[in-house]
């Protein structure tokens, strides 16, 4: 009391009075230290692509690459393959024999029906590979032939498609005139031919009406 009436009453006060400044900025701190983590997950969780969301439509794709239309292949040469894997057509004569003489020993209709089916799709196929090996000979053949002309001064010509094909059949019948049996086997392809087109021209021509006494 005797402090107080020395000091006056309103300087005892202010001395006396208890610092509550400090402490309220030691609280705003802590309540910043506290909210850190949480703006942290939010901006974590903000960042992060949910596993359900669909993937845009625009995103790019990565193409993939056809060795048969890059150039970065180089460029086919037929004769090179031809003697490097020539010795397929080899193991596919040799397996069409083997199993015409495995048709001849068995004496089981089923096991035999199955070897003629067989047989039958290995010759179908050979038979096409070889007609696309003969045509690409041909195309070959036809443009050296073109090139050598363009070489002694004539311009150059382009072989239609339509003139290409009477060639090629024409090219077909002298290769099959030259092998032995070959005009025999000629003259049947022809025949054959020539009843093919007559029915589609019979195919092709309008139906007789019938008259009231055939009816």
């Amino acid at each position: 009391m005797a402090i107080q009436r020395k000091m006056g009453i309103k300087a005892f006060s202010r001395k006396s009075a208890p610092k509550d400044e400090p402490e309220a900025e030691a609280t705003d701190e802590e309540a910043e230290e506290e909210a850190a983590p949480s703006k942290r997950k939010e901006r974590a969780a903000s960042d992060a692509l949910p596993t359900k969301q669909a993937t845009g439509k625009h995103r790019l794709k990565k193409k993939g690459r056809d060795p048969r239309f890059d150039r970065l292949s180089g460029h086919f040469n037929e004769d090179l393959f031809q003697k490097a894997y020539g010795f397929i057509d080899d193991y596919r004569q040799s397996e069409l024999q083997q199993m015409k003489q495995e048709l001849k020993k068995t004496k089981q209709p089923e096991k035999a029906a199955k070897l003629q089916h067989e047989i039958k799709r290995l010759e179908s196929k050979e038979a096409t590979r070889q007609e696309t090996k003969r045509m690409q000979e041909l195309k070959r053949r036809l443009r050296k032939e073109e090139a050598e002309k363009v070489k002694q001064g004539k311009k150059p010509y382009f072989i239609k498609r339509s003139e290409f094909k009477r060639i090629a059949l024409v090219d077909k019948y002298e290769q099959l005139a030259k092998h032995e049996g070959g005009t025999a086997k000629l003259d049947r392809i022809l025949e054959k031919r020539r009843k093919r087109n007559a029915a589609k021209e019979r195919k092709g021509m309008p139906k007789r009406r019938r008259t009231v006494a055939e009816e």
